[in-house]
């Protein structure tokens, strides 16, 4: 029932401008205009999405391309080859577009996990090194404990024999 729909999209849309949401606003005009489009009533899908794309509204290029390709079959529909045309070239430069932007962020994205994955191991390299020194120090520190333990008791002790017993325990 394309009536109803239209009068639900319309609604919405309504209520879309109440909220200034215009991700919905544009949603519910590509709906409109593919419905438009299914009714043969192609004039009014062309008036309503050149509209939108002369509006203040802030689209996305996906967005954009949508309404390229829509005002494109409406075109179709009304026999004007040559301005169909001219919209589906822009649809799919602008998918071109957009497939550009998606693989530069891809390629930044791998960049920057690779770099954090170089930054983890060099953070695991350290942490070893920093246990293994640790340990070292921490064996070095024992033997000074000995060795101190020894000098003192050495120091106090008045005979030779007293201090090789005391070197043998």
């Amino acid at each position: 029932n394309f009536d109803e729909c239209n009068k639900h999209l319309n609604l919405s849309t309504e209520y879309a401008k109440q909220i200034n949401n215009e991700d919905i606003i544009i949603n519910n005009i590509l709906i409109q205009g593919k419905v438009f489009n299914s009714q043969g009533k192609f004039i009014k899908t062309i008036e309503l999405l050149q509209n939108v794309l002369a509006s203040k509204y802030k689209k996305a290029k996906e967005d954009i391309s949508d309404l390229h390709k829509i005002i494109s079959i409406a075109y179709k529909g009304l026999h004007n080859y040559q301005k169909s045309l001219e919209n589906i070239n822009k649809h799919f430069a602008l998918k071109n577009d957009l497939n550009k932007e998606i693989q530069k962020k891809d390629l930044k994205s791998l960049s920057f996990r690779e770099e954090i994955n170089k930054l983890q191991d060099r953070a695991e390299t350290l942490e070893s090194l920093v246990k293994t020194r640790t340990k070292e120090l921490k064996n070095a520190l024992d033997s000074e404990k000995i060795i101190s333990y020894f000098s003192r008791e050495l120091n106090e002790t008045l005979s030779l024999d007293d201090a090789l017993w005391m070197t043998v325990k």
